[in-house]
């Protein structure tokens, strides 16, 4: 199906006004297709953008050619087979209709749907985490002073819930990819720069409405109180016999890694205790004590993506 043609039809204008000085416009159309099986809607849609006069939408505002009036608006359309165009049933006339809108109405009939605000709501997310300390940084030990293993507490982050109309496709498909796992990289509804991180881009149904496609498309946001980067303990089957950052030539040559073994480490020269799987390190790279708590290395790894939200119109 297309429509190949639409054009204003000197024939067929009319005006007319009433004792409320109401003013009442109509014009006609003609729409030519390639298929004498097009459904009316699909003329209708096809017409809106259509050559050499496309049809005005719903709740445009009356202005044909060198006549305008900014009171009245296009309140409907009228289509209908012409066969007398050459005995052609590819042929169809649209009657368009500008008037006032009805009391008390407004002019709100005539909005773009693409122009309307975005809508918010929040929401929480739930997840757990491993619990190191407790809340005030107080490590969380037995009673032999050694950090429980794998306990998990509960925990959740607020969600920015966006809705907002868009169009095309395309675009909607392509902030999709571009902003999968992405974080902030400017400062966004009061979060600083990747504290906020995209959890999806959805989108409904292609939706019609006032004479416009378009999608509704759900944003959903997550914010941390931290920022969206990977914090590993600072941990490892292999350490330093000193400080790496140690620039002093002691004779030894260069700094040697050592299998982790149970405290005390290194005395005197001497690697002493049984092997661990697994222990905490020094920023230095040096075995940490097991009496000390475990560290984050720093700085953390940025691992997501960093986009401009605001560029997104939410």
């Amino acid at each position: 199906m297309a429509v190949i043609g639409c054009r204003l039809r000197e024939e067929g204008s009319t005006f007319s006004i009433d004792s409320s000085f109401r003013r009442m416009y109509q014009h006609q159309y003609l729409i030519e297709t390639n298929n004498v099986n097009d459904l009316q809607i699909d003329v209708y849609l096809g017409a809106l953008t259509s050559t050499p006069d496309p049809l005005p939408k719903i709740g445009a505002k009356y202005h044909v050619t060198n006549d305008q009036d900014n009171n009245a608006f296009l309140l409907g359309a009228q289509l209908k087979r012409y066969e007398e165009e050459k005995g052609s049933r590819r042929h169809w006339l649209a009657d368009c209709n500008w008037g006032p809108p009805e009391p008390g109405q407004g002019t709100t009939f005539a909005e773009n749907p693409l122009n309307r605000p975005a809508k918010y709501s929040l929401e929480w997310a739930n997840y757990t985490r491993v619990l190191e300390t407790d809340i005030s940084g107080k490590p969380v030990l037995n009673s032999a002073d050694d950090l429980f293993e794998a306990i998990e507490q509960d925990d959740a982050r607020p969600v920015l819930v966006v809705t907002k109309n868009e169009w095309p496709l395309e675009i909607i498909i392509a902030n999709a990819i571009a902003y999968k796992n992405a974080v902030n990289s400017d400062t966004f509804h009061g979060a600083g720069p990747r504290q906020a991180k995209m959890e999806s881009i959805t989108s409904g149904q292609l939706l019609f409405e006032n004479g416009y496609d378009f999608y509704n498309v759900t944003y959903r946001i997550q914010f941390n109180d931290t920022f969206w980067d990977m914090k590993l303990v600072d941990r490892g089957r292999q350490c330093y016999d000193r400080p790496k950052t140690d620039s002093i030539d002691d004779g030894m040559g260069g700094m040697i890694k050592l299998a982790t073994k149970a405290w005390p480490r290194v005395k005197s020269g001497e690697h002493k205790g049984e092997f661990l799987e697994l222990c905490n390190l020094n920023p230095d790279g040096t075995q940490r004590d097991d009496t000390l708590p475990a560290l984050f290395k720093e700085p953390a790894y940025r691992i997501y993506p960093e986009k401009p939200f605001n560029a997104l119109g939410i």
